[in-house]
């Protein structure tokens, strides 16, 4: 079973987040900061990674973690305007962006066609 790391400082997009890919068959780590998350990287197949984020902005957690592990999946995962996501993309090396959207349902549609779930 892929394991997905997801980090956002919204409670309620990681609980939005966990459910629907706990629905589509990923194991799933959720956490709020980049101190967290460091520790759980290793053991992900792929990252999302909020854009606007207190302490450190997201495009900074993701060029750490392709640093750090350059194959590894990283995609910004946002609702900010288009934009400024690709403009993100570009800076951080990730891999992709994943928009924000409706109840889960785009999340899991996009994800099964990068990585499935098993």
């Amino acid at each position: 079973m892929k394991c997905i790391l997801v980090i956002d400082d919204s409670a309620a997009m990681l609980s939005l987040s966990k459910m629907a890919l706990m629905s589509a068959g990923y194991r799933v780590f959720t956490v709020d900061n980049w101190s967290k998350a460091a520790m759980l990287v290793p053991r992900a197949d792929l990252v999302l990674v909020d854009l606007n984020m207190p302490g450190i902005k997201g495009d900074s957690v993701v060029y750490c973690i392709k640093q750090a592990t350059p194959n590894l999946k990283v995609y910004i995962y946002s609702s900010e305007n288009v934009a400024s996501v690709q403009d993100a993309v570009k800076r951080s090396g990730a891999d992709g962006a994943i928009g924000k959207k409706g109840n889960g349902h785009a999340l899991i549609q996009q994800l099964l066609a990068i990585m499935p779930p098993t």
